[in-house]
């Protein structure tokens, strides 16, 4: 590998970091009266819960307290946060180890390929965990929250309270991980541009 490879490695990584943790603690589904790329303190969901303001810290509901009763839609978002996280790592030791190859060992190049493939890997369930969760209902649950069943898909989710009557649709957070995961795909290859 030549150093244009590395160097182009080494920016898309980053980005590929950069996006990807931007992306995590955003919403991943946000009220459709909303536009797509929206950073508005409004309500959204999270891989973590749901909040009544988005870039506040504080969550009104978990995802268990929401939809414990609705079949696996809980256990994809556990798999969701902690696949991004674990992804998130590995890019990180994938662009560490790309610059030790650059200056001692040049066989770390097959390494950063496979970490990146991996971590490629495991960013699409994350963004499929969610997708999953925005495209099929999940059983039916109209105790939790009387009035509202919560296990419809959430491009249908209405909220806890019902307030958003057009459902939801992909967020901020969702579109900023799934660029990242382009970029990380991408730079899985960039090792093999020859100069």
């Amino acid at each position: 590998m030549g150093y244009i490879g590395g160097i182009i490695f080494s920016v898309l990584q980053f980005v590929t970091i950069v996006l990807i943790t931007v992306g995590i603690p955003l919403g991943m589904m946000q009220p459709s009266d909303a536009k797509a790329l929206n950073l508005d303190d409004s309500y959204c969901i999270t891989m973590w819960g749901i909040k009544n303001k988005c870039l506040q810290p504080e969550y009104a509901y978990k995802p268990s307290e929401v939809w414990s009763g609705c079949s696996g839609r809980d256990d994809r978002f556990k798999a969701a946060r902690t696949c991004a996280v674990i992804a998130v790592i590995i890019f990180a030791v994938s662009f560490i180890l790309n610059f030790l190859m650059s200056c001692c060992c040049p066989c770390i190049l097959y390494v950063c390929m496979l970490l990146n493939f991996i971590a490629v890997i495991i960013t699409t369930v994350c963004w499929g965990s969610m997708l999953d969760c925005y495209k099929r209902n999940m059983g039916s649950d109209k105790i939790t929250f009387p009035g509202q069943d919560v296990c419809v898909k959430l491009k249908d989710f209405h909220g806890t309270d019902g307030a958003y009557e057009k459902g939801m649709h992909l967020g901020t957070g969702f579109i900023l991980i799934i660029v990242g995961w382009a970029c990380g795909l991408v730079n899985t290859f960039t090792h093999l541009i020859p100069c």
